[in-house]
């Protein structure tokens, strides 16, 4: 048995070793990005075959250049959460797409911890997701380059560095600086991002922009929907973090993060411009009820 965990281990150190992809905007200018969330794979049944289905039927019609997997990809499985791991990014390896993945407040409650799923996903030559510093909160905080195609840029582009950029954290699972609730973005992570974004080049002399993702919502989620015109639909309460960490005034103060982009919220699926930030909630295609029919956030 230890032998062969580890010729287990060796194995996924040496896959994750191998060449990452390289995000690059198109020629004609367009980078296409599909988020999935709250996939919730935990069963061998119909549903989770519903749900490869809609994903291979999504990456069939976009036709993305990259995937956000942002959190609960599983559902808690006393067993084999690596299979199930491996159920949910199954159609973008057979589509060759890249993805990067952060966790949710599930998928790391059955038998498999935030670090060894991890493993799993950066074991994959189309993963670009990374584990993160290890002295701050949380496992999967990085910031991920996309590149320009080289093709009829502007003179002022330095095509070696990034014109854009993707950005993933770790939004915990429960509790949030003492609250009890939901998790949080914690204050080491936004010193964290806020110390990375100023390494990121400059193209043309500005700041080049990005897009964040993570699991549960910012309490502003809440509040814009209350305050603001939203587009989209609220069809169940907004399961936002236990306490506000002061995230969204750091990424609306950026001045080149153009949208924050979530999951958690089954049935939620709006997005405001109250600011300089794009604040959306991104619906999902839950199986809490069985059958692919949506159920609230848990």
């Amino acid at each position: 048995v230890r032998m062969n965990r580890c010729a287990l281990l060796l194995s996924l150190l040496l896959a994750a070793a191998a060449a990452k992809p390289t995000l690059r905007f198109r020629a004609d200018g367009l980078f296409k990005l599909v988020q999935f969330t709250d996939l919730h794979y935990n069963t061998s049944s119909r549903d989770d075959t519903q749900t490869q289905l809609l994903q291979n039927t999504i990456l069939d019609v976009e036709a993305p250049d990259a995937v956000a997997l942002t959190g609960d990809l599983i559902d808690a499985p006393e067993h084999d959460a690596d299979i199930y791991w491996r159920l949910a990014v199954q159609p973008l390896v057979d589509h060759n797409v890249p993805w990067g993945a952060v966790f949710g407040n599930h998928d790391a409650d059955g038998n498999l911890d935030k670090q060894q799923l991890m493993a799993i996903d950066t074991s994959y030559n189309l993963s670009f997701s990374q584990p993160g510093p290890s002295n701050i909160t949380g496992i999967g905080n990085y910031i991920e380059p996309i590149f320009s195609s080289g093709i009829n840029v502007p003179d002022c582009v330095d095509v070696t560095s990034p014109i854009a950029a993707l950005a993933f954290l770790d939004s915990g699972s429960r509790d949030c600086m003492g609250v009890k609730g939901y998790g949080c973005i914690a204050p080491d992570q936004i010193e964290w991002f806020k110390t990375e974004i100023l390494k990121l080049p400059l193209q043309c002399d500005k700041m080049i922009p990005i897009l964040v993702f993570f699991h549960i919502p910012l309490v502003e989620h809440m509040e814009v929907w209350n305050e603001n015109s939203c587009d989209g639909s609220k069809y169940e309460r907004c399961c936002c973090s236990a306490a506000n960490t002061g995230l969204f005034e750091v990424l609306n103060g950026t001045g080149n993060t153009l949208g924050v982009f979530v999951g958690h919220d089954h049935m939620n699926d709006y997005g405001v411009l109250p600011f300089t930030t794009q604040l959306a909630s991104v619906c999902c295609y839950s199986k809490k009820k069985g059958e692919g029919i949506p159920g609230v956030c848990e």
